[in-house]
């Protein structure tokens, strides 16, 4: 008899389950809707005027009240984790707008022409994307107009920044803009139009930095342990304050100084410290190529047959290892041969032997594009000048070069390829399996994050081949190089510091 006792107990128990997950399907349903509203809010460009500023704070004032209404109960693990963050950037957001007050400060904060690159590579009719380029050139002049208003006492260093990226931008406008607005067919004239208004802006507002902003950049960069624990606390959920951070910092520096101390006895043991030991390091100099060591720019290209092919790309030996990277000169861009090599050198009867331990040429039109021959020897004959380099192949071709620099900086091992930061330029080989990644141009770094203006830059993947010259963002650590769309490449012996 009491078997059907417990059969009801059991129905009446998955009834009341089914209702729980009914009841909590609408608050599901809101806060999804909630997070697209804040995703809309991240992408939105905006106006930097001082009265829409305060809309948008308002907005995400009232986004953020709407967020926290919602029962956390009902939620997913994955949307639990969704409504954290969410609460905790817009918190850090209407304090970084209400109190410190970016705007004020930043000049590059103004310079936003990185979301005209996602606008040109978009796919679909040209005409389109070219009218969608026109009006965000018009929307980011109007900003500029904005700096001008809102910018009072930034700190130097901001705006020393802000005038080495507004150079950079207007090199941006002239060369891929320029080139973007002759592939838009109707839209062209407008296209130029919009492009040679935000040039003129963008020259008058670098000036306005050089001559009136400049004089008057006497802010602070720090912005006060108080605010940096509310950023900690409020943003990041981290419940140590600045103190508590530095503390962890100076342990570790400790920790990686005795380990250094020890080391170097080992490897010098003479040496007083092992800031001495690594000054001693580089008596240690993998051979000289011949006069080849340094940065070279190509010329051309000459092969045994007589013709001769120009060339755009960069070629660094530096302390036994080399990189190089070019690009065939001619138009469309995206349909030229490029090639790509990286691996060591070293000097046998006056010759420069490379070992290639990644070797890409890639053929853009050809039924395989990527063409790999890894571990390939190539015997070269160089002849210097001033500031000139002929390297003689084995084969018969030709290469020429012109002197960039000595190659100061540091080539950086990877797995399957190398990246060279050297004399303000970087270049980039990378292949793994199907996936191939080669770029040079120049570069700059703030911490682990490089800014990589590139140009040349060519990504493959399963044999199709996209060539690109747009800035981006990249992050170097003694572990990896994470790319913008790429999976992590790895960094070899911790060569990334």
């Amino acid at each position: 008899m009491r078997r059907p006792a417990f059969l009801a107990v059991a129905l009446a128990l998955a009834l009341l389950a089914v209702g729980s997950l009914a009841a909590t399907q609408p608050s599901t349903d809101a806060f999804e809707v909630l997070v697209q509203r804040y995703i809309d809010q991240r992408r939105d460009l905006g106006s930097l005027s001082r009265s829409a500023i305060e809309t948008r704070v308002a907005s995400q004032k009232a986004l953020l009240g709407e967020v926290r209404a919602v029962s956390t109960t009902g939620l997913s693990p994955e949307q639990r984790i969704d409504h954290a963050a969410i609460v905790g950037q817009l918190e850090g957001a209407i304090f970084e707008a209400e109190v410190l007050q970016p705007w004020e400060r930043d000049p590059e904060l103004y310079l936003q022409y990185g979301s005209l690159a996602g606008l040109m590579d978009q796919q679909g009719d040209p005409a389109t994307k070219g009218r969608n380029v026109a009006t965000r050139l018009k929307a980011l002049t109007a900003m500029l107009g904005d700096a001008r208003a809102n910018l009072e006492t930034p700190p130097r260093r901001f705006t020393d920044n802000g005038i080495y990226q507004a150079g950079e931008w207007r090199t941006f406008l002239e060369r891929e803009v320029a080139a973007f607005a002759k592939t838009t067919g109707p839209a062209q004239t407008e296209v130029e139009s919009a492009n040679a208004e935000a040039l003129g802006a963008l020259a008058d507002f670098q000036q306005f930095l050089k001559v009136d902003l400049l004089s008057r950049s006497t802010g602070n960069v720090a912005i006060g342990k108080d605010h940096y624990n509310h950023i900690l606390n409020v943003r990041w959920y981290m419940k140590d304050d600045a103190a508590a951070l530095l503390a962890k910092g100076q342990r570790a520096f400790a920790e990686t100084e005795a380990q250094l101390t020890t080391l170097a006895k080992k490897m010098r043991p003479s040496a007083p410290s092992w800031v001495e030991a690594y000054e001693s390091l580089k008596d240690d100099h993998p051979p000289e190529p011949l006069g080849a060591g340094g940065l070279w720019r190509y010329i051309s290209l000459g092969r045994p047959t007589g013709d001769e092919t120009k060339l755009d790309g960069l070629f660094v030996f530096q302390n036994g290892r080399f990189v190089q990277q070019a690009l065939n000169i001619g138009e469309p861009f995206t349909t030229q041969v490029a090639q790509a090599h990286a691996g060591t050198y070293t000097v046998e009867n006056g010759k420069i032997i490379l070992n290639a331990e990644v070797g890409l040429i890639v053929a853009p039109g050809a039924a395989a594009p990527v063409a790999s021959s890894p571990n390939r020897r190539h015997e070269l004959t160089p002849v210097t000048g001033p500031s000139r380099l002929t390297l003689t192949f084995r084969s018969g071709t030709v290469q020429k070069f012109t002197r960039v620099g000595g190659a100061q900086g540091r080539i950086v091992p990877l797995a399957n390829g190398a990246l060279a930061l050297v004399d303000g330029h970087f270049l980039l080989v990378f292949e793994e399996g199907s996936r191939a990644i080669a770029g040079s141009g120049t570069f700059t770094q703030r911490g682990s994050t490089l800014r990589l203006v590139a140009e040349r830059w060519l990504s493959a993947r399963d044999g199709k081949v996209t060539y690109s010259k747009v800035p981006l963002y990249a992050t170097l650590d003694t572990t990896s190089l994470r790319l913008p769309g790429e999976a992590s490449i790895r960094v070899v012996g911790g060569a990334g510091r």
